[in-house]
């Protein structure tokens, strides 16, 4: 029957499901798939990491400052018919072919040595000489170890171009660009020393990672006697 007992049952129940609800259990949020696992991981094992990094960027470095510097310096001179001879295009270009010779030949090598004063090797290896058809402009380059080198061996082996062509009943040369500084060849030494430290970095932190998962599993290599029995 109605009263005062049953609506306080009523009570006692409404208070007992707020209470149940008030203090019902939440789940904490999985941040295992998270940036914080890595982070500790490193922390935990940041010698490891700064080891393997000073590593990586000690012998890449060693290896960067060691490879040898190579600089260019080089000239054009084109190549036309002289007023006084009835050359044809075709005959020119024929004409113009033997001054890549020139610039290889052994005087010119020896005289460019002695300038820039590189070895005969040196020059011979870093020389290059090629016609362009079209134009007939002969292109020159001189790749040396140092910047002074490649200019004055440069330099020399135009001035030797130039005093073949003195005597050339056929072709007149005209400088188009004198020797002049090309810049350093290849990639760059400091873009070189920039990768290598990106790698050892994120190689560090690889290994971090690695020592960090095997801590929180160990491979076992023989099993409990209490398991096997």
């Amino acid at each position: 029957m109605p009263g005062s007992d049953g609506f306080a049952v009523v009570t006692v129940s409404m208070g007992s499901v707020a209470a149940q609800d008030s203090y019902r259990y939440v789940p904490a949020e999985d941040d295992s798939s998270g940036l914080r696992p890595s982070l500790l991981a490193v922390r935990r094992y940041w010698v490891l990491a700064v080891a393997v990094f000073l590593l990586i960027v000690g012998a890449g470095g060693w290896y960067v400052l060691n490879i040898p510097s190579s600089y260019a310096a080089g000239a054009v001179v084109a190549f036309e018919p002289r007023a006084s001879a009835t050359t044809g295009g075709d005959l020119a270009s024929l004409l113009a072919e033997r001054y890549p010779e020139v610039v290889a030949s052994d005087v010119s090598v020896e005289t460019a040595a002695e300038a820039s004063g590189a070895t005969t090797g040196e020059v011979a290896s870093g020389l290059s000489a090629t016609i362009q058809p079209s134009t007939l402009n002969l292109i020159l380059q001189v790749r040396l170890p140092s910047n002074d080198q490649a200019v004055s061996a440069a330099e020399s082996i135009y001035t030797t171009v130039m005093k073949s062509n003195e005597t050339d009943p056929t072709l007149r040369a005209v400088t188009v660009s004198s020797p002049t500084a090309w810049g350093p060849v290849g990639i760059s030494k400091k873009l070189l020393l920039g990768a290598i430290i990106f790698v050892a970095a994120v190689l560090g932190f690889v290994a971090a990672l690695v020592a960090d998962g095997f801590s929180r599993n160990p491979v076992s290599g023989s099993t409990p006697s209490a398991e096997r029995s």
